[in-house]
């Protein structure tokens, strides 16, 4: 899914007070940011590795910034989200958080 300027950028502007509007808001930003048209989708044990990396984050908080603690929080649980909508077949197969296209082998 192709989204127009304003609509990337509405995506690219952290939310953390509603929190599960935050959630569908931070998984359709994963699912814009980290496509790729080179991969057929993560494992099991990679969404879990991802959701542990990130939850990571949330818990060590580098600087005790408060709205960043939260943001991250959210993270975690749209990763989640895209990995049950993945599981769902509701995501593209070439959804691959994290993986930089530009390494993906073919």
């Amino acid at each position: 899914m192709k989204l127009c300027v304003p609509c990337k950028k509405e995506l690219g502007i952290p939310e953390i007070e509603d929190f599960f509007e935050a959630v569908k808001k931070e998984a359709a930003y994963q699912r814009e940011r980290w496509g790729t048209e080179h991969d057929g989708g993560k494992s099991g044990g990679d969404w879990l590795w991802l959701l542990g990396a990130l939850a990571s984050k949330a818990l060590h908080n580098p600087g005790g910034n408060k709205q960043k603690k939260l943001h991250r929080i959210i993270t975690v649980a749209a990763a989640a989200c895209n990995w049950w909508a993945a599981v769902k077949g509701r995501t593209p197969s070439k959804m691959r958080p994290g993986m930089d296209p530009e390494k993906v082998k073919v």
